[in-house]
This record gives structure tokens, sequence and C-alpha cells, in this order.
């Protein structure tokens, strides 16, 4: 389920669009670029944080973006180029179905392949696998004695 959304729900909420457009500022993991991609469609994303990984792939639109300083913290987050966004809904108006339809099976067979259950899963079994086996003979799980002598403080009620 994504935001309370029924799996089956989803074809209809993706299905009223040609393609998604994702310029986004910053990001760790957009759901919205792997849910674009499952269900088919083309893909254009801010080529910046999260966005990189997905605008390596030759099926995905990378918008351009220019720096912007957050106020107050000096963080960089990235301000989405207009004209890279122009670019791409006029490149998605001028294809024909099939042409979406072939852009959109590339990253729907990549997004299954990277992050399916077995994929993931593969991944964190290898990081498991490669921590030390702990030695459990030494830990200890009892409770730590408290301090008898410690002064309770008066709480009102």
């Amino acid at each position: 389920p994504t935001n309370g959304v029924r799996g089956e729900e989803m074809k209809y909420i993706y299905g009223i669009r040609n393609a998604t457009i994702s310029a986004h500022d910053s990001g760790g993991m957009e759901y919205e670029h792997v849910n674009t991609l499952l269900c088919g469609l083309p893909l254009a994303c801010t080529n910046y944080s999260s966005g990189e990984d997905f605008c390596e792939q030759p099926f995905v639109y990378p918008i351009n973006w220019h720096p912007k300083f957050q106020h107050q913290t000096s963080f960089m987050k990235a301000a989405s180029d207009t004209k890279s966004i122009k670019n791409f809904m006029t490149k998605i108006a001028r294809m024909n179905p099939a042409q979406i339809q072939e852009v959109g099976e590339k990253g729907r067979d990549w997004a299954v392949k990277t992050f399916s259950v077995d994929a993931i899963c593969s991944q964190w079994e290898k990081v498991f696998d490669a921590l030390p086996v702990k030695d459990w003979s030494s830990v200890t799980i009892e409770p730590k004695k408290k301090d008898p002598t410690f002064p309770m403080p008066e709480i009102e009620k």
C-alpha cells in the first residue's frame, strides 16, 4: 500500500497520466519514482539527491537544476529547471502511445528487478551475513539495580 491506497487502486491513480514529473528539491528515496516506473510510465526527475540513481537509467529523463540554499540552514537544495521540464512535456506530447509504452516497459523491468522483495532482501542478507558472529555468552540481560539512595523528587499530581 502507498499512502493508505490499496495496490489495485494505484492503476487508476497512475492511469490518468501519460508520464510523471518529479521536480523535487532533495530527498532520500522518492516512492513516486518507483511507483511511476512500476506502473510502466515514463519518468522525469530532478537529477539531484535521490533522483541521481534514477537518472542514471537511459529511460528516465533527467531534469536539470540550479543550486539554491535553504534559508537559515545553508543546506543546498535543487531548484528544478523549468525549461528542462517543458522539454520533457514536449517530448512526451510528441510520442505516440507505442513509444510511451516502450519507455514504460523498460522502466518497469528495471524497477521490478531493482525494488522487488527478492532484490531488497538479498541486499540485506549480504549485510547481515557480513557481520561478525556475536558471542552472546558474555551478555547479561538482567536489569541494572537502581540506586536506593537516589532522592526521588516530589511530583505534584
